[in-house]
């Protein structure tokens, strides 16, 4: 008897099969992809909460040294107008005019904000995602005439959202630091981590520079809250962390630099 193959008989995939296949390997890859992403987020979120934990030490070291806290870097050539030779922009160290003592970033409402001198302060000079950390500071416990005693407050007020009538996580900070988290700088963010940029409308508000969108927030307000994600989209994930003004106050009675 004659035995005539069918198309069944070739051990080929017909087109149905084929696509099958790819659906099937399709799920098993986003479903591997996807917990590594997580892991890889919440690894970068670990190793920044540690640098930050570091960085705070290493004010609270500056300070017992120095008797007062490190001006911030200047981040654009218009926050360093009007300070010394050797004040340059993102070098790293901490620009302070040096014949008055008095931080070269323009005070605003109390307060002056920069990038983080990590060179001065000897720590890491990005976060996880290579993007450099914001650091605010109530001027008066930066200035190193007069220094700041106990009666000094701070000027930095940490709320659970943005707006003035929410409840308060902290005040009288006299100093925090910032990661603006994986979605650093970019075009779309929340109004609470808008808030988080507390920029000086005097350096960012230009043409020129990339962060002029953010410039309207409210200096010397911060907003503090867990990590969210909306439709899977990032909502709120920078990280802070920030000087009480009882342990600062406390280490330098300590070691007798206050009262």
């Amino acid at each position: 008897m004659n035995y005539i193959k069918t198309s069944h008989d070739n051990g080929g995939f017909t087109l149905i099969e084929l696509s099958l296949v790819l659906f099937i390997v399709s799920l098993l890859l986003g479903g591997l992809l996807m917990p590594y992403a997580t892991s890889v987020e919440q690894r970068d979120r670990e190793d920044t909460a540690e640098t930050l934990e570091n960085i705070k030490e290493a004010l609270y070291g500056y300070a017992l040294v120095n008797g007062h806290l490190p001006c911030p870097d200047c981040e654009t050539v218009f926050g360093c107008a009007g300070g010394d030779a050797d004040d340059v922009v993102d070098d790293g160290l901490e620009d302070r005019v040096n014949a008055t003592g008095v931080c070269v970033v323009p005070t605003v409402s109390s307060n002056v904000t920069g990038n983080l001198p990590w060179a001065t302060l000897s720590v890491p000079q990005l976060d996880a995602w290579e993007k450099p950390f914001t650091y605010s500071v109530t001027a008066a416990f930066a200035v190193t005439t007069p220094l700041f005693d106990l009666t000094t407050n701070g000027a930095i007020d940490i709320l659970d959202q943005d707006g003035a009538a929410t409840p308060l996580i902290a005040q009288n900070i006299p100093a925090i630091i910032v990661s603006h988290g994986k979605n650093h700088y970019v075009p779309v963010q929340s109004a609470d981590e808008v808030e988080n940029f507390d920029r000086n409308a005097a350096i960012f508000g230009t043409t020129n520079n990339i962060l002029t969108t953010y410039s309207g927030d409210t200096a010397g307000e911060f907003v503090y809250k867990e990590y969210t994600l909306i439709s899977g989209q990032i909502a709120f994930d920078d990280m802070m962390i920030w000087l009480s003004p009882f342990v600062l106050k406390n280490k330098l009675i300590a070691a007798g630099r206050l009262p």
